[in-house]
């Protein structure tokens, strides 16, 4: 039908004209963007997809950051520990110089110099080495065992030595002098250690070391070489050392004080404890054992003090116990009581002190009996700021990295002492994982009983919440150690501790690698699924530019042919004027 009002052929090509040319557009948005979905509306379901695997990728693009990052942390601590045990080995080749025997004491003492700078230089690469303003060695909050650092001559607190030349010394003293109660003496030799054994009593007085002594070769019965009993008097060791005790120095000590005493190389062979047996109100302080070994029974048995009322601070021991004791070992101090005639109980307390040698008790006598701490035995009193990391074992398994504290000792010392009190605080045991810190009964408070994370990092390496998405490495590396190689058996007793620290950094070394290898793979592994991702991506929502650019001509030549036809038609309503 032939219409003036109705131009349907127009009406046809127009509607076929905007559909060519919004098929255009489209083509012409899809080569431009790259991507055959721009919008919800062209796949909702795909568009979604998409976006959710764009902020995958994303996340996973951070995860290879992460580890990339996380591999560096690693290199750094890593390059730090060569570096220490650069040190440490330079260390145990001057050891194994000066325990030659072929060197003066001046030579010796510029080895020591040149071993102090080298731990000096140790403890520097350890507190100063991080990562992007982390410490990787240390940790957030300080432990003890990070702050409990011998100085080059094993004492926790620097000592200010005293001249001893105005004083008179032990062995210059008349024959008659039986016994001591005032005034205050020099002990510079063996001889002077040996004439005060002599003394019965020593109640009162001052006694000052002023050299280091040897006393190898020296027999000394059990019950110590100052057996008579030493009281309201006091032995400051003045910054030196007693070495090759064949026994106990002290037995019965009352009211007095001991410190700034160093025994080296202490063989102890029927059960006595290095510096004091038993004491009363006793204060000992900045004193230390270190190397030997104690064996055989005894009542109670310690690393310095078999078992004592009072106070114990800036101390620590390093020496083996392996004993029968038939009431406490500790590594320290084998029970905070004294016990006399008529069995008196009080407590002890220790502070600032450690003890690294292994603590073992074989009696297998009764119950409450053969306990054993890493710090003391047990009964009463308090722990701050201390730690332990020697092995503890008990016959009977009643062994405690710190301490152990039955609930009675009433079928022991003939008294009912069910209100022990023992407080702990600070403190931390870092040796066998077996042992708790604590064991027994006890009131007071228990802090960090167990051994520290000195600095664990969790590094992100996935895109998930959970473990999975996560490696955990543990940084933390402590040096507490002092070496001594100003005399040739020091040094040969140096040689085990510098192989143990080596063994350490070996250790740090292997741990810090594995997690290397760890990030290593999850790197690996992010690639892989990054590139799985963004291929499944791009198949649902990358334009195929040959299909596209084929659909783009194809739009183009309707559009053209309906942009000519449209022309046509609008021509034929004039037709119609022919007809008039």
């Amino acid at each position: 039908m032939l219409s003036i009002n109705t131009n349907l052929q127009s009406l046809i090509v127009q509607s076929n004209l905007n559909k060519s040319t919004n098929a255009l557009n489209t083509a012409i948005e899809r080569m431009t963007t790259g991507y055959k979905i721009n919008r919800a509306s062209d796949n909702a379901a795909n568009y979604s997809i998409a976006r959710n695997m764009s902020s995958k990728l994303s996340s996973y693009e951070v995860a290879q950051e992460n580890s990339a990052m996380g591999m560096d942390l690693i290199s750094t601590a890593a390059d730090s520990l060569d570096l220490i045990s650069t040190h440490l080995q330079r260390i145990r080749d001057l050891a194994e110089q000066a325990a030659n025997g072929t060197y003066g004491a001046q030579s010796l003492q510029a080895i020591q110099n040149e071993a102090d700078a080298r731990m000096t230089e140790i403890r520097r690469i350890i507190a100063n080495t991080e990562y992007n303003g982390i410490q990787l060695f240390e940790g957030a909050s300080k432990s003890p065992v990070e702050t409990l650092i011998p100085n080059s001559k094993g004492f926790l607190k620097d000592v200010q030595e005293i001249d001893v030349s105005g004083y008179t010394r032990v062995s210059e003293l008349d024959g008659s002098v039986r016994s001591i109660s005032s005034g205050t003496y020099a002990i510079t030799s063996k001889a002077d250690l040996l004439r005060l054994s002599d003394m019965d009593p020593i109640d009162g007085g001052t006694f000052i070391l002023g050299a280091d002594i040897d006393m190898a070769g020296e027999s000394i019965q059990r019950g110590s070489l100052l057996s008579t009993g030493f009281k309201n008097a006091t032995f400051d060791g003045n910054g030196h050392t007693i070495s090759n005790l064949n026994g106990g120095l002290f037995g019965d000590v009352e009211n007095s004080t001991i410190k700034n005493l160093g025994l080296i190389n202490t063989n102890i062979t029927d059960g006595d404890s290095p510096l004091v047996l038993m004491g009363e109100n006793l204060m000992v302080s900045n004193c230390y054992a270190d190397g030997g070994s104690i064996r055989g029974e005894s009542y109670f048995t310690g690393g310095l003090v078999g078992a004592m009322t009072g106070e114990m601070e800036y101390c620590w021991s390093d020496i083996d116990i392996d004993a029968s004791a038939w009431l406490a070992c500790g590594g320290l101090i084998g029970a905070g009581i004294y016990t006399n005639y008529d069995r008196t109980l009080a407590d002890v307390d220790i502070s600032n002190s450690f003890s690294k040698g292994k603590v073992k008790n074989n009696c297998e006598y009764g119950s409450y009996l053969c306990v054993a701490g890493g710090i003391m035995g047990g009964i009463s009193g308090s722990i701050t700021n201390c730690y332990a990391s020697g092995e503890v074992v008990s016959a009977l398994d009643r062994a405690a990295g710190l301490s152990f504290t039955p609930q009675t000792y009433a079928d022991i010392i003939g008294e009912d002492v069910s209100g022990l009190n023992l407080t702990i605080n600070n403190s931390l045991y870092t040796g066998s994982s077996n042992v708790p810190a604590v064991q027994g009964e006890y009131q007071g408070s228990l802090t960090n009983p167990d051994a520290p994370e000195l600095n664990e990092r969790t590094l992100q390496v996935g895109i998930t919440g959970d473990g999975n998405s996560r490696i955990a490495i543990d940084t933390g590396f402590s040096v507490e150690m002092y070496i001594n190689v100003s005399t040739s058996e020091g040094a040969r007793s140096a040689l085990g501790k510098i192989d143990d620290l080596l063994s350490q950094v070996s250790e740090k070394q292997t741990q810090l690698g594995s997690a290397y290898n760890r990030l290593e793979s999850a790197l690996d592994s992010i690639g892989v699924s990054i590139d799985n991702l963004t291929s499944s991506r791009s198949t649902l929502r990358d334009a195929d530019i040959a299909q596209v650019s084929s659909e783009y001509i194809r739009q183009q030549i309707l559009q053209q042919a309906s942009a000519t036809l449209l022309a046509t038609a609008n021509q034929t309503p004039s037709i119609a004027l022919q007809l008039i």
